[in-house]
Protein backbone atom coordinates (compact mmCIF):
# COMPACT_ATOMS: atom_id res chain seq x y z
CA UNK A 1 0.00 0.00 0.00
CA UNK A 2 1.96 3.41 -0.86
CA UNK A 3 0.97 6.40 1.44
CA UNK A 4 2.06 9.37 2.29
CA UNK A 5 2.85 11.40 5.82
CA UNK A 6 2.55 14.52 6.96
CA UNK A 7 5.81 14.50 8.30
CA UNK A 8 6.88 13.92 4.83
CA UNK A 9 4.09 15.09 2.36
CA UNK A 10 6.06 14.39 -0.81
CA UNK A 11 7.96 11.34 0.15
CA UNK A 12 5.87 8.44 -1.10
CA UNK A 13 6.09 5.39 0.91
CA UNK A 14 4.75 1.76 1.16
CA UNK A 15 3.04 0.77 4.33
CA UNK A 16 3.67 -2.93 5.17
CA UNK A 17 1.46 -4.61 8.19
CA UNK A 18 -2.30 -5.18 8.98
CA UNK A 19 -5.10 -3.26 8.68
CA UNK A 20 -8.57 -3.04 10.63
CA UNK A 21 -10.31 -4.28 7.51
CA UNK A 22 -7.42 -7.55 8.02
CA UNK A 23 -8.54 -7.79 11.87
CA UNK A 24 -12.17 -7.87 10.82
CA UNK A 25 -12.02 -10.14 8.33
CA UNK A 26 -9.37 -12.49 9.82
CA UNK A 27 -10.70 -14.99 12.59
CA UNK A 28 -7.99 -14.23 15.42
CA UNK A 29 -5.76 -17.36 15.04
CA UNK A 30 -4.99 -16.03 11.38
CA UNK A 31 -4.87 -12.35 12.30
CA UNK A 32 -2.52 -13.73 15.09
CA UNK A 33 -0.37 -15.65 12.48
CA UNK A 34 -0.15 -12.64 10.52
CA UNK A 35 0.70 -10.55 12.71
CA UNK A 36 3.57 -12.94 13.71
CA UNK A 37 4.84 -13.03 10.33
CA UNK A 38 5.10 -8.82 10.50
CA UNK A 39 7.26 -9.32 13.42
CA UNK A 40 9.42 -12.15 12.42
CA UNK A 41 10.19 -10.07 9.50
CA UNK A 42 11.20 -6.79 11.89
CA UNK A 43 13.63 -8.71 13.73
CA UNK A 44 15.00 -10.03 10.99
CA UNK A 45 15.43 -6.64 9.41
CA UNK A 46 16.54 -4.42 12.48
CA UNK A 47 18.54 -7.05 14.04
CA UNK A 48 19.56 -10.25 12.49
CA UNK A 49 20.05 -8.85 8.99
CA UNK A 50 23.37 -6.66 8.79
CA UNK A 51 24.03 -4.27 5.70
CA UNK A 52 24.15 -5.14 2.77
CA UNK A 53 23.40 -2.91 -0.60
CA UNK A 54 21.04 -5.47 -1.95
CA UNK A 55 18.90 -6.60 1.22
CA UNK A 56 16.12 -4.32 2.37
CA UNK A 57 17.26 -1.66 5.17
CA UNK A 58 15.08 -1.89 8.16
CA UNK A 59 12.10 0.23 7.94
CA UNK A 60 11.89 4.04 7.93
CA UNK A 61 9.11 4.07 10.58
CA UNK A 62 7.36 1.75 12.32
CA UNK A 63 3.00 1.84 12.53
CA UNK A 64 1.25 2.06 15.75
CA UNK A 65 -1.94 1.58 17.22
CA UNK A 66 -3.37 2.19 20.77
CA UNK A 67 -6.05 0.27 22.31
CA UNK A 68 -7.24 2.94 24.42
CA UNK A 69 -5.44 6.69 25.16
CA UNK A 70 -3.26 5.24 27.64
CA UNK A 71 -2.17 2.23 26.55
CA UNK A 72 1.07 0.98 25.10
CA UNK A 73 1.43 1.73 21.65
CA UNK A 74 1.54 -1.66 19.55
CA UNK A 75 3.28 -2.17 16.30
CA UNK A 76 0.90 -3.26 13.32
CA UNK A 77 3.42 -2.48 10.31
CA UNK A 78 6.28 -0.42 8.91
CA UNK A 79 6.76 2.16 6.12
CA UNK A 80 9.45 1.85 3.79
CA UNK A 81 11.03 3.42 0.48
CA UNK A 82 8.68 3.21 -2.46
CA UNK A 83 10.76 2.13 -5.91
CA UNK A 84 9.00 3.35 -8.37
CA UNK A 85 10.87 0.60 -11.26
CA UNK A 86 8.62 -2.14 -9.08
CA UNK A 87 10.42 -5.66 -9.16
CA UNK A 88 12.35 -7.80 -11.44
CA UNK A 89 8.86 -9.74 -12.36
CA UNK A 90 7.93 -6.65 -13.48
CA UNK A 91 10.68 -5.88 -15.00
CA UNK A 92 10.71 -9.39 -16.77
CA UNK A 93 6.73 -8.83 -17.34
CA UNK A 94 7.32 -5.73 -19.33
CA UNK A 95 9.96 -7.58 -21.23
CA UNK A 96 7.52 -10.47 -22.28
CA UNK A 97 4.59 -8.18 -23.26
CA UNK A 98 6.95 -5.67 -25.41
CA UNK A 99 8.98 -8.93 -27.23
CA UNK A 100 11.97 -7.61 -26.24
CA UNK A 101 15.38 -9.03 -24.57
CA UNK A 102 16.57 -7.72 -21.30
CA UNK A 103 20.14 -6.56 -21.92
CA UNK A 104 22.73 -9.35 -21.10
CA UNK A 105 24.77 -6.75 -18.31
CA UNK A 106 21.52 -6.38 -16.41
CA UNK A 107 20.83 -10.41 -16.20
CA UNK A 108 24.38 -10.44 -14.74
CA UNK A 109 24.42 -7.76 -12.44
CA UNK A 110 20.86 -8.71 -11.15
CA UNK A 111 22.40 -12.65 -10.57
CA UNK A 112 24.97 -11.39 -8.79
CA UNK A 113 23.25 -9.35 -6.93
CA UNK A 114 21.32 -11.90 -5.79
CA UNK A 115 23.43 -14.66 -5.31
CA UNK A 116 25.64 -11.82 -2.97
CA UNK A 117 22.98 -11.11 -0.95
CA UNK A 118 21.98 -14.39 -0.48
CA UNK A 119 25.22 -15.44 0.23
CA UNK A 120 25.35 -12.65 2.90
CA UNK A 121 23.14 -14.01 4.70
CA UNK A 122 24.09 -17.33 5.54
CA UNK A 123 27.67 -16.66 5.84
CA UNK A 124 27.44 -12.93 7.72
CA UNK A 125 24.41 -13.20 9.56
CA UNK A 126 23.58 -17.33 9.83
CA UNK A 127 19.70 -16.92 8.54
CA UNK A 128 17.96 -17.73 5.27
CA UNK A 129 15.52 -15.94 3.32
CA UNK A 130 13.02 -18.58 2.49
CA UNK A 131 10.76 -17.55 0.05
CA UNK A 132 12.76 -16.79 -3.79
CA UNK A 133 10.67 -14.96 -6.40
CA UNK A 134 11.39 -12.42 -8.87
CA UNK A 135 8.16 -10.03 -7.10
CA UNK A 136 10.31 -10.49 -3.91
CA UNK A 137 13.11 -8.41 -5.73
CA UNK A 138 12.81 -4.50 -6.18
CA UNK A 139 14.70 -2.41 -8.47
CA UNK A 140 16.27 0.85 -7.27
CA UNK A 141 16.53 3.98 -9.11
CA UNK A 142 19.29 2.81 -10.63
CA UNK A 143 18.17 -0.51 -11.25
CA UNK A 144 19.92 -2.30 -8.06
CA UNK A 145 18.00 -5.64 -6.68
CA UNK A 146 16.30 -5.48 -3.14
CA UNK A 147 15.94 -8.07 -1.58
CA UNK A 148 12.35 -7.99 0.20
CA UNK A 149 10.22 -10.41 2.29
CA UNK A 150 12.05 -11.93 5.24
CA UNK A 151 8.94 -13.18 7.06
CA UNK A 152 9.82 -16.74 6.60
CA UNK A 153 6.69 -18.24 6.63
CA UNK A 154 6.06 -19.57 3.50
CA UNK A 155 8.19 -20.73 -0.01
CA UNK A 156 6.84 -20.31 -3.03
CA UNK A 157 6.45 -23.99 -4.71
CA UNK A 158 7.97 -23.36 -7.74
CA UNK A 159 11.54 -22.45 -6.43
CA UNK A 160 11.52 -24.67 -3.03
CA UNK A 161 13.85 -27.19 -3.44
CA UNK A 162 12.37 -30.90 -3.62
CA UNK A 163 14.32 -32.08 -0.24
CA UNK A 164 12.78 -29.28 1.58
CA UNK A 165 9.12 -29.84 0.79
CA UNK A 166 8.54 -31.17 4.71
CA UNK A 167 8.66 -34.84 3.49
CA UNK A 168 12.68 -35.05 4.65
CA UNK A 169 14.96 -35.22 7.30
CA UNK A 170 18.30 -34.92 8.13
CA UNK A 171 19.84 -38.40 9.32
CA UNK A 172 21.65 -38.58 12.53
CA UNK A 173 24.57 -39.82 10.49
CA UNK A 174 24.82 -36.67 8.91
CA UNK A 175 24.30 -34.29 11.65
CA UNK A 176 27.47 -36.51 13.43
CA UNK A 177 29.49 -36.03 10.00
CA UNK A 178 28.83 -32.36 10.22
CA UNK A 179 29.95 -32.00 13.60
CA UNK A 180 33.14 -33.86 12.96
CA UNK A 181 34.03 -32.55 9.19
CA UNK A 182 31.97 -29.93 9.05
CA UNK A 183 31.14 -27.73 5.79
CA UNK A 184 32.53 -31.02 3.69
CA UNK A 185 30.69 -33.63 5.24
CA UNK A 186 27.99 -34.76 2.81
CA UNK A 187 24.40 -34.45 3.92
CA UNK A 188 22.12 -36.96 3.53
CA UNK A 189 18.45 -36.91 3.72
CA UNK A 190 15.25 -39.41 5.35
CA UNK A 191 12.01 -39.79 4.18
CA UNK A 192 9.85 -38.46 7.37
CA UNK A 193 7.18 -41.33 8.58
CA UNK A 194 5.98 -39.92 11.96
CA UNK A 195 2.39 -38.34 12.52
CA UNK A 196 1.46 -35.03 10.79
CA UNK A 197 3.30 -32.31 11.66
CA UNK A 198 2.76 -28.39 11.23
CA UNK A 199 4.99 -25.01 12.34
CA UNK A 200 3.65 -22.78 9.49
CA UNK A 201 0.13 -21.44 9.12
CA UNK A 202 0.63 -18.87 6.13
CA UNK A 203 0.73 -20.90 2.62
CA UNK A 204 2.75 -23.56 2.41
CA UNK A 205 4.68 -26.09 2.95
CA UNK A 206 2.98 -27.21 6.29
CA UNK A 207 5.92 -27.84 7.65
CA UNK A 208 9.34 -25.47 7.48
CA UNK A 209 12.74 -27.37 7.84
CA UNK A 210 14.46 -24.71 7.73
CA UNK A 211 14.61 -23.83 11.26
CA UNK A 212 15.83 -27.29 12.48
CA UNK A 213 18.26 -27.83 9.93
CA UNK A 214 19.83 -24.32 10.46
CA UNK A 215 20.95 -26.14 13.90
CA UNK A 216 21.54 -29.45 13.01
CA UNK A 217 23.60 -28.57 9.57
CA UNK A 218 23.45 -25.11 7.77
CA UNK A 219 24.87 -26.37 4.59
CA UNK A 220 21.60 -28.17 4.01
CA UNK A 221 19.67 -24.48 4.12
CA UNK A 222 22.36 -23.06 1.88
CA UNK A 223 21.93 -26.18 -1.22
CA UNK A 224 18.15 -25.72 -0.82
CA UNK A 225 18.53 -22.42 -1.07
CA UNK A 226 21.36 -22.81 -4.06
CA UNK A 227 18.71 -24.95 -6.05
CA UNK A 228 16.05 -21.84 -5.40
CA UNK A 229 18.52 -19.28 -6.28
CA UNK A 230 19.02 -21.13 -9.99
CA UNK A 231 15.05 -21.76 -9.85
CA UNK A 232 15.08 -17.58 -9.99
CA UNK A 233 17.99 -17.11 -12.45
CA UNK A 234 16.38 -19.71 -15.16
CA UNK A 235 12.98 -17.31 -14.68
CA UNK A 236 15.07 -14.20 -15.36
CA UNK A 237 17.18 -15.84 -18.05
CA UNK A 238 14.67 -17.53 -19.64
CA UNK A 239 12.00 -14.05 -18.99
CA UNK A 240 9.23 -16.48 -17.83
CA UNK A 241 6.23 -14.12 -16.51
CA UNK A 242 5.14 -14.84 -13.25
CA UNK A 243 1.49 -15.50 -14.33
CA UNK A 244 3.72 -18.02 -16.65
CA UNK A 245 4.99 -20.12 -13.83
CA UNK A 246 1.80 -22.69 -13.37
CA UNK A 247 2.19 -23.94 -16.49
CA UNK A 248 5.58 -25.18 -15.99
CA UNK A 249 6.29 -28.80 -15.74
CA UNK A 250 9.56 -29.12 -13.40
CA UNK A 251 10.74 -32.47 -14.09
CA UNK A 252 13.78 -34.60 -14.53
CA UNK A 253 13.14 -36.30 -16.92
CA UNK A 254 15.82 -38.41 -19.37
CA UNK A 255 17.19 -35.76 -21.42
CA UNK A 256 16.37 -32.95 -19.14
CA UNK A 257 19.12 -31.82 -18.10
CA UNK A 258 18.64 -30.93 -14.32
CA UNK A 259 15.45 -30.31 -14.99
CA UNK A 260 15.92 -27.40 -17.02
CA UNK A 261 14.96 -26.32 -20.21
CA UNK A 262 15.97 -23.44 -22.55
CA UNK A 263 14.35 -22.31 -25.23
CA UNK A 264 14.98 -19.26 -28.07
CA UNK A 265 14.30 -17.17 -25.82
CA UNK A 266 17.86 -17.57 -24.69
CA UNK A 267 19.98 -17.66 -27.92
CA UNK A 268 22.03 -14.97 -26.69
CA UNK A 269 22.54 -16.46 -23.30
CA UNK A 270 25.92 -17.67 -22.97
CA UNK A 271 26.46 -21.45 -22.32
CA UNK A 272 28.27 -21.11 -19.39
CA UNK A 273 25.49 -19.04 -17.67
CA UNK A 274 23.30 -21.84 -18.66
CA UNK A 275 25.57 -24.27 -17.20
CA UNK A 276 25.65 -22.82 -13.79
CA UNK A 277 21.85 -22.30 -13.31
CA UNK A 278 22.21 -26.23 -14.18
CA UNK A 279 24.05 -26.91 -11.53
CA UNK A 280 22.73 -24.77 -9.08
CA UNK A 281 19.38 -27.24 -9.50
CA UNK A 282 21.03 -30.32 -9.79
CA UNK A 283 18.37 -32.85 -8.02
CA UNK A 284 20.93 -34.17 -5.53
CA UNK A 285 21.85 -31.73 -3.09
CA UNK A 286 25.42 -32.45 -2.65
CA UNK A 287 26.19 -32.22 -6.36
CA UNK A 288 24.78 -28.34 -6.59
CA UNK A 289 27.49 -25.60 -6.73
CA UNK A 290 28.27 -23.71 -3.24
CA UNK A 291 27.16 -20.06 -2.57
CA UNK A 292 30.28 -18.81 -2.35
CA UNK A 293 31.30 -20.45 -6.07
CA UNK A 294 27.73 -18.57 -7.36
CA UNK A 295 28.90 -15.27 -6.00
CA UNK A 296 32.46 -15.73 -7.74
CA UNK A 297 31.38 -16.46 -11.04
CA UNK A 298 28.26 -13.79 -11.24
CA UNK A 299 30.98 -11.64 -10.17
CA UNK A 300 33.37 -11.74 -13.47
CA UNK A 301 30.50 -12.07 -15.57
CA UNK A 302 28.58 -8.68 -14.00
CA UNK A 303 32.28 -7.11 -14.51
CA UNK A 304 32.71 -8.67 -17.90
CA UNK A 305 29.07 -7.33 -19.01
CA UNK A 306 28.99 -4.31 -17.51
CA UNK A 307 27.08 -1.89 -19.74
Amino acid sequence: MKVLTKRAPDTLMVYKGLSFSDYMAFDPPTYNNHLAGIYRELEMLCTVLSPHANIMPPPIAFATFQQDRSGEPLICGSLYPYYPKLSLAAAIGEAVEFEVQIPLHYKAKWCFQLASALHHAHTVDGTWHQDLKTANMLLDNDANVVLIDWEQCGANSFVLAPEANGDYDLTLADMAASALKGDDAPVLYTRYAGPQRRNNYIGAPGWIVFPEWKKQCPKAVELAEVWSLGSVMWQLLEQVALEHLHDIVDVYEEGIKDGVVWTTMTEDIPESWKEVVGACRRKEPDERMRMKDVVGFWRGEAERFVG
